[in-house]
């Protein structure tokens, strides 16, 4: 319980989280994704990018968290888009394609 209340003190500066809320976005319009991450999602994603940062000895998240935790947090949470009965892609890669696209902040 004292880890959690710690991780909960870890700063996330406002650029870091304009840059999940971009991703997130990515995921909700991208047209191989029927659903993308919801707000509860979201929440993980922030939550889990705390804990690592605190788990690294820093007092602030950096994109690098983002990047690391994001196929892990996210890949379960989408739908991906069928066509027919086949499988167009899997959502690891997707994800993915979105970090490399998403412009990661100073």
């Amino acid at each position: 319980m004292a880890l959690q209340e710690d991780s909960r003190k870890i700063h996330i500066d406002e650029s870091i989280v304009d840059y999940m809320l971009q991703i997130v976005n990515s995921t909700r319009q991208h047209p191989e994704i029927e659903l993308g991450v919801s707000p509860r999602g979201t929440v993980a994603l922030f939550r889990c990018v705390q804990a690592l940062a605190l788990v690294n000895g820093r007092t602030y998240a950096i994109p690098d968290d983002i990047k690391r935790l994001v196929p892990c947090v996210f890949a379960h949470r989408l739908l991906i888009a069928r066509s027919g009965a086949k499988i167009r892609t899997d959502a690891q890669s997707i994800l993915q394609r979105i970090l490399d696209e998403a412009p990661v902040p100073a």
